[in-house]
């Protein structure tokens, strides 16, 4: 460059800065007042919170469908009395009449004791500890119960005792009743005597109780393996402070027992008998002894007679997994049946109907710290498909009644063919479980909403090895829409909210498209919860018209703000900082009217936008800057984003300095109806002032080709495609995106250039525990190539591509891929870098492991030599609590193929941390 030109573009740097600046607050300011006009017809006054399960509000009045009668109040049923606190006892037969004299004592003599001598009433004679004899009244009409007394209850109230009792004061007599009565009453009591009375109207009972003493201390010795505090969690029913029940001591002791070998802890038990002490006030110390034994470990899982099933099928099929290097799997005997009865289940399903599985074997070691389980597996002979039929219930008239179309759709072939289930063929728990799911969905689709389908139940055919499979299937009625409502959306607009709801109320209604719109609804992280029912529609006689609902989806809001204060450090960008606002569900148009709309939440909030604010400084890149999105400009599909920025990237020499805006447009040109795949088209427009400076004397020769100032004006036009296979439980994940820019030329500015991009990342689960943790699979490409034309006599410094390091080719230094002039890296017009890697969880949620090969070339022009580069390695991800959602990545690898010129690392490793 001229010298008097650079000194005429340094001159000009200061306002151009004011005139970026510039053009981006007035771009700001056009959106907002744009914003502002589309939704100042959609500024509905606060909302009351609506808990969920609450009727929904009262709807605007909206003309309803013919069809469709108009709901009318209800009248409110009066009030219906409380009932008692205890429920009345049921009614029983009668007893036979056995005649007695009135008053009648009812002696109870002591275990092993000779039979009292008769005393005469109303004496009493103590009751033994053993359920008490009562003679019933002889009144054939049986008498009421005109009074019940307790005598020598201290501890509990009368009024209390009576609560707990089912025979009650001015209700009629029952023995039955009594007897459960004493049971519950010894689970207070130590002793209790019953006397039972004929007074005028009736009979009195008079319950004489001797309290149980007083728990004073409790004690449990031998915790080592487990804390106290996991002992407490448990309903331990001996407690300090309570009367001392003999026989919950020994619920007590097994309940600890348990607890222990559910965690592994198998031969661990609870001395018997406990120790019971006097204490000096009459109460009691109880000390109870844990004998803890070794924690056993899962060695080995042993299988003997699967032929046909693999081993690793029945392993994944069980809880009780072995232990390995980075993990423990203890022996829970109880989990271990459970898995035997899910083997069966295992093999019921690949058509095994007699099969048997059994626990063979339990093989400890010598200390009894490790076991071997051994399971036997008789398969027997498989069974094929004999006749697949349906049993229907279906709504042949009235209102709802399925239609012929229908009719002719829901034929037992029909059904046969989405069951997938094949006469002679072997039978598979697995093909019918999927068509059961593909006939439910095909009965929602047409607007059955309560279709239900329940497990096949399979008839096997005397003396063949035949199966009949018959599938109950409720078919319901096909039901309208009356009305879609909304509730709890406290500070989103209804708008937002209806159209991610594709349902048109009149019509039939695709309940799978309902289910979708929940999925779309909890993914857009407006929301706290997201939920959904179906209600009756009350027609003008107060009923529920027949085949009318309406769809309620209930939301609770969640809070969209997030304020992060944090550090990064990497082995390729250095040391870093971070602030960081971002809003979710921004609205530019809802400014605060008070001061509560700023505590509450409700300014700037509702139109679903995006708002992001940064400020990152950093030992190698520094960065601050704005970016503003409205996914739905005017209601329309069009997408809008721009924002602006300010970066300084220290290179290797040299200093980089970006001050710039961008304005992007998006808009999707393929989407499928159940949200499975989506192609969208962008556009974006970008001008930059770009400048290099501070160049030492040993940096590579582009970088002095370029030093001072440029102008950027370029326009970007791609497709990005992603598919799922399911929006709700997704197991592959796919997205791809290609990109070409063009810098320069026409668009005017100092660079004159063109880039092609193509990214690829796609991931496949291949297996989830039963905690959750899953197992994954990924693969990423990406491939560039650029080329600059006119006056520009190569692609600039900052536009070129750079490999090494995380995200590229790991074992290879950042930016440490040749070719290099200086020991410093030249970067190249053309790189195309690829990853495999496998990740597995290790420990709980926070710890997995991966393994990876990575693989690329970088060349400084397409025509250029490309030698390959390759390096394998694996790596551990560590999230660790309070470091926010970025784990500790550290990874380990070694290059395999590298070039003359590239600069290799063992280590690469990245850390963040929120505050």
């Amino acid at each position: 460059m001229d010298p008097t030109d650079r000194q005429t573009v340094e001159a000009a740097g200061p306002r151009r800065d004011a005139w970026v600046l510039a053009v981006l607050v007035v771009l700001l300011g056009v959106v907002g007042a744009l914003a502002s006009g589309a939704h100042a017809e959609d500024l509905p006054p606060p909302k009351r919170r609506t808990p969920p399960g609450t009727p929904a509000p009262a709807p605007a009045p909206v003309p309803t469908p013919a069809p469709v009668p108009a709901p009318v109040p209800v009248p409110t049923p009066a009030p219906v009395p409380a009932p008692a606190p205890v429920p009345a006892p049921v009614p029983t037969p009668p007893p036979a009449p056995v005649p007695v004299p009135t008053p009648v004592p009812v002696p109870v003599p002591p275990p092993a004791a000779p039979p009292p001598a008769p005393v005469p009433p109303p004496a009493v004679v103590p009751a033994a500890p053993s359920r008490p004899v009562v003679v019933p009244s002889s009144d054939p009409d049986r008498p009421t119960v005109v009074r019940i007394e307790f005598k020598g209850n201290a501890a509990y109230t009368t009024s209390s005792m009576k609560l707990k009792l089912r025979l009650k004061e001015g209700r009629p007599f029952d023995p039955s009743l009594l007897d459960l009565d004493t049971d519950t009453l010894y689970q207070f009591f130590q002793d209790v005597r019953i006397e039972q009375t004929r007074v005028p109207g009736g009979i009195a009972l008079t319950f004489t109780v001797s309290e149980n003493p007083v728990v004073r201390e409790l004690v449990i010795d031998g915790l080592e393996g487990l804390k106290r505090e996991d002992i407490v969690g448990l309903p331990i029913r001996t407690r300090v402070g309570y009367p001392l029940v003999d026989r919950n001591l020994d619920l007590d002791r097994e309940d600890i027992a348990a607890l222990y070998r559910r965690r592994g802890w198998h031969f661990a038990h609870v001395g018997d008998p406990v120790l019971v002490e006097p204490t000096p006030d009459g109460g009691r110390r109880v000390v109870m002894t844990v004998v803890e034994g070794p924690q056993v470990k899962v060695d080995e899982l042993v299988f003997s007679g699967n032929a046909s099933i693999p081993r690793k099928t029945l392993v994944d099929a069980m809880l009780t997994k072995t232990s390995g290097l980075f993990s423990s799997s203890y022996f829970n005997e109880e989990t271990l049946r459970e898995d035997v009865v899910e083997l069966r289940r295992v093999y019921r399903g690949e058509g095994f109907l007699d099969a048997e599985v059994v626990l063979s074997d339990l093989r400890f070691s010598d200390d009894r710290a490790k076991v071997v389980v051994e399971i036997a597996v008789v398969e027997g002979e498989r069974y094929t498909v004999g006749d697949v039929t349906f049993k229907l219930e279906r709504e042949s008239s009235g209102p709802g009644a399925m239609p012929p179309e229908d009719a002719a759709f829901f034929t037992q072939d029909g059904l046969r063919g989405l069951l997938g289930l094949v006469p002679g063929e072997v039978y598979s728990g697995k093909v019918e479980e999927k068509g059961r799911e593909a006939i439910k969905e095909a009965y929602f689709a047409r607007s059955y909403l309560e279709a239900r389908l329940d497990r096949a139940d399979l008839r096997p055919r005397a003396g063949a090895r035949v199966v009949d499979v018959f599938v109950p299937v409720v078919e319901g009625r096909k039901y309208r829409v009356a009305r879609v409502q909304v509730v709890g959306n406290e500070f989103t607009r209804d708008k937002i909210v209806r159209r991610e709801i594709r349902a048109v109320p009149g019509d039939a209604v695709d309940r799978n498209a309902l289910d979708r719109a929940l999925v779309r609804l909890r993914g857009l992280r407006f929301f706290e919860r997201v939920s959904r029912r179906f209600e009756d529609v009350i027609g003008p006689d107060g009923k529920p018209i027949p085949d009318v609902k309406d769809v309620v989806y209930e939301l609770v809001e969640a809070k969209t703000g997030k304020l992060t204060v944090g550090a990064a450090l990497s082995g390729e960008g250095g040391l870093a900082g971070n602030f960081q606002f971002q809003k979710r569900n921004f609205d530019v148009a809802r400014l605060p009217r008070s001061w509560d709309d700023l505590t509450s939440g409700r300014a700037f909030t509702g139109a679903g936008q995006n708002f992001n604010f940064y400020l990152q400084p950093g030992t190698q890149t520094s960065a601050f800057g704005l970016d503003f999105g409205e996914p739905r400009v005017f209601g329309t599909r069009l997408g809008l984003k721009l924002g602006g920025s300010k970066r300084l990237g220290f290179r290797e020499g040299y200093t980089e300095d970006l001050l710039g805006y961008y304005v992007r447009l998006s808009h999707p040109v393929y989407e499928r109806d159940d949200d499975r795949a989506y192609l969208e088209a962008f556009a974006t427009w970008r001008q930059e002032r770009r400048q290099i400076r501070d160049v030492s004397d040993n940096a590579v020769p582009g970088v002095f080709l370029f030093e001072g100032e440029r102008e950027l004006h370029s326009v970007q036009a791609g497709l990005a495609f992603r598919m799922v296979d399911d929006p709700l439980r997704p197991a592959s994940k796919l997205s791809t995106s290609l990109a070409f820019e063009y810098a320069g030329g026409v668009l005017g500015g100092g660079l004159d250039y063109w880039k092609a991009d193509f990214s690829h990342d796609q991931r496949w689960k291949l297996r989830e525990d039963d905690e959750g943790r899953k197992s994954w699979l990924t693969l990423a490409v990406n491939a560039g190539v650029s080329h600059a034309f006119d006056e520009t006599p190569e692609v600039p410094p900052y536009s070129r591509y750079y490999a090494g390091g995380r995200g590229t080719i790991r074992g290879f230094a950042f930016r440490g891929v040749g070719p290099h002039s200086n020991g410093r890296p030249m970067g190249g017009e053309f790189m195309v870098t690829g990853t495999v890697e496998y990740e597995q969880p290790v420990a709980e949620d926070f710890l997995s492991a991966v393994a990876f090969v990575d693989s690329g070339t970088l060349a400084t022009t397409i025509a250029d030599d490309m030698p390959l580069r390759l390096s394998v390695g694996a790596g551990i991800r560590l999230k660790i609590p309070g470091f926010g959602e970025a784990p500790l990545a550290l990874d380990f690898a070694v290059p395999l193929l590298l070039g003359d010129e590239d600069q290799k690392t063992l280590i690469s490793f990245s850390l963040a941390r929120d505050f």
